[in-house]
């Protein structure tokens, strides 16, 4: 009979239990329940895993564990085996078990102390959920027989809520798992940052205590890439040891070949799949391998691990999977874009070296003009050296003298070496030193690194200066070299043909103006050496005097205007300036005159246009300068055809243009199903919502089709990526028409009404299935979108080929955009007025239509928009 006393217990552990939501703690408070009311030896609880009872908690009424026997204990699995278990899942609530030797062998019974026992169903309504034993005297297990059956009731009860809740935290940390990678992902597309979201949470979510992630290369080698712990720290020394492993990891390679995850609870007995060197060092007991798959492309293995033996569940393996599915997309998505700022940055490098070169033709043409009127040749030196220095952005420049008797050179002009060397310091002039060499050999000389050449040895010059990298030209004389011009760095440094085709020019225009201070028997001489200088300048050079009359007129300008020299000087400069700039090009010219200025800066130079001698436009850019020669004002011109340049700027701008407005589409088309998904989700986590079992699947359901939708998007963007760079392969198989068509309508079944329409039986052509599913599934996402409400299919064979295709009564596209559609990232909607896309499809849809060896083409007839897909006819 139930004592007073064990009725209040029992409502006390109701009252606790109800509200309980771990399964730890239910079971903790049922055994010292036990304890304080009944008089029990010990109490054993297995729970339902599936179709089998696994054991869970052992304790004592003192609460003691013995955690070595009871894991021995789990290992036997006897209740597992037992035929009292098919009784217990046959319906009997309760089952006393006199003699523990009926139940159990006698050694086990007699080693573990087995008393006689009561074993209790916990069973609710709907299922069983494990088994309570008890263990005592045979009497009082009797006595209180009812008690303890009554007591499992509610036992039951309390576990199925317990787990229950249990599953529903699963569910919420799997969620908010992939929200932070999500997250992650919009906050930024480092790699890193990505793969470390994605190692947390896949760890955090799963219950392991650590994630690694092996990325494979090009080459297909497996790279250890990132290792984090569920709590979010690292472990630097251990994965030093990790990422500096080259033995091979062929249980791997298994999961990513057969794309299912694999699980070794003893990894240290599968040392043929798992080495040793991948697990003693770290300490591993148990390793789950998940492979990273997304869009049928493997990237890598997630590797997931416990320092303490543990059996991996079905639900770890089943949650591991699920986090990697949306981890291998991130890591899609973030190569994708990896790519496209590569793009970019090359564009701007490119951009960057037009920048450069420009500077340096500036630095020559100034340097010209001070050579034209400089009296003083040290200070052009000294100009020199400093434009050389800040242009190339070195720490050395300089300008060697040859000295009378040939044998040594003078430091006549320099920038950064120490005080008093300038005007003082020399240099052998033999082959032995850098300067000496150049002489020698006549030809501008580049040195990587100074300490290991072998074409001659460093002057102390240099090694004193902690000289490494450099480059050294002749400045050219008329019966010898005037000397050496040199510039040197204290890092290694490559230099480019650029550098040294601009230190030869600037060579050259120092070596023009050392022959203008020749004697004056040789002024003529002087006068037409600069003027093969001029002509082998990159620009046109055109002078004029006060009166605004062509006075030089060198050879770039010859090829540049259609004009020799002799058919141009004393003429106006007019005759090289369209009419229609001529007056606003002469106040200019007059305003720049009169100032005291004696350059025009870059800011202030105008764009303008020349006049060729055939009477063509073409676009220049000038610099002009002024001077004083034998009390004349003359004014000189550097003229750049820009042609080229503002063509490529236009190219330029173009791409930029394109690759934002793509960055941009692709965000925003990948952002609206993101924002769906992450808010469907939000909704069904949050308990306070009550969300009815109904409106919750709708819910499901719709988050679903957002996430179909991103998978199309992204796999359109990889495709395009693929077939950019040759990767792209393709299955030439037998494709049945019908059968793909249905596929790629099931997607569609509950929002869009298309009619299929087959001209012929058993339409099958030669192709890839997913790539023709791809094809239709872009084909009647373009019709839906931008179509109108009437959508066919047809399809047949014609001859040696099969044809599909799709149609709408919608507006037709232009004559003129009916090839444009088919290009990449064209969006001829929008510019209609219509929502906008990514704008990959229909040439996602034509490349794969080619690949395959058909075509894709666009008409519209008869009122309709028709896409047609052809391909061979399989025989």
């Amino acid at each position: 009979m139930t004592s007073p006393t064990f009725t209040r217990r029992l409502l006390d552990f109701v009252e606790r239990a109800g509200s309980e939501r771990s399964t730890e703690k239910v079971l903790a408070d049922m055994t010292r329940f036990i304890g304080e009311t009944l008089d029990a030896h010990r109490v054993t609880v297995y729970l339902a895993d599936g179709p089998r009872l696994v054991p869970y908690v052992s304790e004592f009424p003192s609460g003691e564990q013995r955690p070595d026997q009871f894991e021995l204990w789990r290992s036997l699995g006897y209740l597992d085996e037992s035929p009292v278990s098919e009784r217990i899942r046959a319906g009997e609530e309760v089952i006393l078990v006199e003699r523990p030797d009926e139940f159990l062998p006698g050694d086990v019974a007699e080693a573990f102390g087995v008393q006689p026992l009561l074993l209790v169903a916990l069973r609710t309504q709907t299922a069983l959920v494990g088994v309570l034993v008890v263990e005592g005297r045979r009497d009082d297990l009797v006595a209180r027989r009812e008690d303890i059956r009554e007591f499992a009731g509610f036992v039951a009860l309390a576990l199925e809520n317990a787990q229950a809740f249990e599953r529903e935290n699963e569910r919420v940390r799997e969620a908010e798992a992939l929200l932070e990678v999500a997250r992650v992902l919009g906050e930024s597309t480092e790699m890193n940052a990505v793969l470390a979201s994605v190692a947390r949470n896949t760890a955090r979510v799963t219950g392991f205590e650590r994630c690694s992630i092996l990325l494979a290369d090009d080459d297909g080698t497996l790279r250890p890439t990132m290792s984090q712990f569920a709590d979010g720290h690292r472990d630097p020394e251990a994965w030093e040891r990790f990422r500096s492993i080259e033995e091979d990891l062929p249980a791997a390679r298994m999961v990513m070949a057969s794309g299912r995850p694999a699980a070794y609870d003893r990894p240290e007995s599968t040392a043929e799949l798992v080495p040793a060197v991948w697990v003693e060092p770290f300490g591993i007991r148990s390793v789950l391998f998940v492979p990273l798959i997304a869009w049928d492309e493997c990237f890598g293995v997630l590797l997931l691990d416990h320092r303490h033996r543990r059996e991996i569940s079905a639900q770890q393996m089943r949650m591991a999977t699920g986090v990697a599915v949306h981890g291998a997309i991130a890591i899609a998505v973030t190569r994708l874009l990896a790519r496209e700022r590569e793009s970019r940055r090359q564009a701007e490098t490119v951009s960057a070296a037009l920048r450069v070169r420009e500077e340096q033709q500036a630095t020559v043409a100034h340097l010209g003009r001070l050579a034209l009127g400089c009296v003083d040749l040290s200070k052009l030196m000294d100009e020199a050296v400093k434009a050389l220095a800040a242009t190339l952005s070195v720490e050395y420049a300089k300008v060697l003298e040859l000295l009378p008797d040939g044998d040594r050179l003078l430091l006549r002009a320099g920038v950064g070496w120490e005080d008093g060397l300038v005007g003082v310091a020399t240099v052998d002039a033999s082959g032995d030193s850098q300067a000496g060499f150049t002489l020698l050999c006549s030809t501008p000389v580049i040195v990587d690194d100074l300490a290991t050449e072998e074409r001659f040895s460093g002057p102390p010059l240099l090694r004193d200066h902690g000289i490494v990298s450099g480059i050294s030209v002749v400045i050219p004389g008329t019966d010898r070299p005037y000397g050496v011009l040199g510039i040197h760095t204290t890092k290694r440094r490559t230099f480019t043909e650029d550098d040294v085709n601009f230190l030869s020019s600037v060579a050259n225009v120092l070596a023009a103006a050392v022959e203008r201070k020749a004697a004056e028997e040789a002024i003529r001489a002087g006068e037409a050496r600069f003027q093969a200088i001029l002509d082998t300048a990159s620009d046109a050079i055109v002078s004029i005097d006060e009166n605004q009359r062509i006075i030089l007129f060198n050879q770039q300008a010859e090829e540049m205007f259609g004009y020799r020299a002799d058919e141009v000087l004393g003429r106006p400069l007019g005759v090289l300036i369209p009419e229609r700039f001529r007056e606003r090009h002469i106040h200019l010219v007059d305003s720049f005159a009169s100032r005291p200025a004696t350059q025009r800066s870059r800011r202030d130079r105008p764009e303008l246009w020349g006049l060729r001698r055939n009477g063509d436009e073409f676009p220049v850019e000038i610099t002009i300068s002024k001077l004083e020669a034998q009390g004349r004002g003359i004014l000189t011109a550097i003229i750049r055809d820009i042609t080229e340049r503002k063509a490529a700027e236009r190219r330029l701008e173009e791409l930029i243009r394109s690759k934002d407005e793509f960055i941009a589409s692709v965000s925003h088309e990948l952002r609206t199903p993101l924002t769906g998904i992450v808010g469907f989700i939000e909704l069904l986590r949050d308990p306070d919502q009550g969300l009815p079992a109904e409106e919750r699947a709708q819910l499901i359901e719709i988050a679903a089709r957002e996430a179909f939708d991103l998978s199309n998007i992204v796999e359109d963007l990889l495709v395009a990526a693929r077939a950019d760079i040759g990767t792209l392969q393709i299955s030439r198989v037998s494709v049945d028409l019908s059968a793909q068509v249905a596929q790629v309508l099931e997607a569609w079944k509950h929002d869009v009404a298309v009619d299929v329409v087959s001209t012929a039986e058993n339409v099958k052509a030669v192709g890839d299935p997913g790539r023709v599913r791809q094809i239709v599934r872009n084909l009647v996402s373009n019709a839906v979108r931008y179509g109108g409400s009437d959508i066919r299919i047809e399809y047949g064979t014609n001859g040696s080929s099969a044809w599909l295709r799709v149609s709408d009564d919608g507006d037709g596209v232009p004559d003129e955009d009916r090839e444009r559609i088919f290009e990449p990232y064209q969006q001829i909607h929008r510019e209609l007025g219509q929502p906008g896309s990514v704008g990959l499809g229909l040439s996602v849809a034509r490349n794969l239509a080619r690949l395959m060896g058909g075509d894709l083409t666009y008409d519209y007839r008869d009122g309709r928009s028709v896409f047609e897909l052809t391909l061979p006819a399989f025989p």
